[in-house]
């Protein structure tokens, strides 16, 4: 059973146009992502300058696995949720805060991790001196509450609260583990596949190794530059994501990842040929890792 609100989404625009639910899972991408990259731009514009902001930009366009905000996954709707959510927290609007951060907690699993987001921003206010209101702690709950619907829908159709995480074991045998341990099996499969099967080998094993280093490598690197909530957010959603016993869309989990793109921006601040050997290999890479999704190999 998955995360409700991108089908419910596709369900409400089929039953207003009759169009098939198929192909509004690609029409609605262009308008969401849309969105999403403005409220992105502007939320980085808003702490450094727009240059940060039009490099992030820039680096989140060129991700070898932006393919994924183009086809009918939840990608887009989730960067969109996700960005507007901080955005609204750091503008202080925190009806529109708490509103989105219950359509966070419908969407995916790591949108109630901006629970932990939003306690930090408003731990690191209090130590200023403000003192958290009810309707900012409600703006913190919500993405729990989001959750809490979800595990209330499981409950009401299966008579389970967490027959999610039965279906992903029985399917996937997916649970939450260590990220160290990610590694280990993953190199090992990649051992055993490299010879019967290269295709899984590569697309799976060893994008799902490179990715889970780069960004645990990102996020080091740019400790002392991201807001603490920002960092806080990206190490769980890193914990959370990376650390499943099966983990077969490490590249895709990794592209929703907001603060991503802003580390390596940072970081590639005042160098500009670095800056575009940057570019230029992420674009080839993008387009490889989309032909590959294209011809069917194991890419999830």
């Amino acid at each position: 059973m998955f995360f409700p609100l991108y089908p419910a989404l596709l369900h409400i625009l089929h039953f207003v146009t009759r169009i098939d639910a198929f192909w509004l899972g690609f029409a609605v991408q262009l308008p969401l992502f849309a969105a999403a990259t403005a409220s992105f731009y502007t939320v980085i514009a808003r702490r450094w300058d727009e240059q940060t902001a039009a490099l992030s930009l820039a680096l989140l366009l060129a991700s070898p696995a932006s393919v994924f905000f183009a086809v009918p996954m939840t990608e887009s709707l989730f960067l969109l949720l996700t960005v507007r959510y901080v955005l609204t927290l750091e503008r202080e609007q925190w009806w529109r805060c708490a509103s989105l951060g219950v359509l966070a907690g419908l969407c995916r699993a790591p949108g109630g991790l901006l629970l932990g987001l939003t306690g930090l921003y408003l731990f690191m206010r209090w130590r200023r001196g403000t003192r958290p209101t009810i309707p900012s702690l409600l703006a913190m709950l919500s993405p729990a509450a989001g959750l809490g619907l979800y595990f209330l829908l499981n409950y009401l159709v299966y008579g389970r609260w967490n027959q999610y995480q039965i279906y992903q074991w029985d399917n996937w045998n997916q649970k939450l583990g260590l990220f160290t341990n990610t590694v280990r099996y993953h190199l090992d499969y990649m051992a055993q596949w490299w010879d019967s099967s290269p295709k899984s080998a590569l697309a799976l094993c060893l994008a799902a190794v490179l990715c889970l280093l780069t960004i645990l490598a990102l996020l080091s690197a740019t400790v002392r530059r991201l807001p603490a909530h920002w960092l806080g957010f990206g190490l769980a959603y890193f914990a959370v994501t990376m650390g499943t016993t099966w983990l077969v869309s490490a590249p895709r989990y990794a592209v929703g990842l907001f603060c991503l793109p802003v580390a390596l921006a940072l970081l590639l601040q005042g160098r500009p040929r670095l800056t575009k050997g940057v570019l230029v290999t992420q674009v080839i890479v993008s387009v490889i890792y989309t032909m590959q999704f294209l011809y069917g190999w194991p890419i999830y």
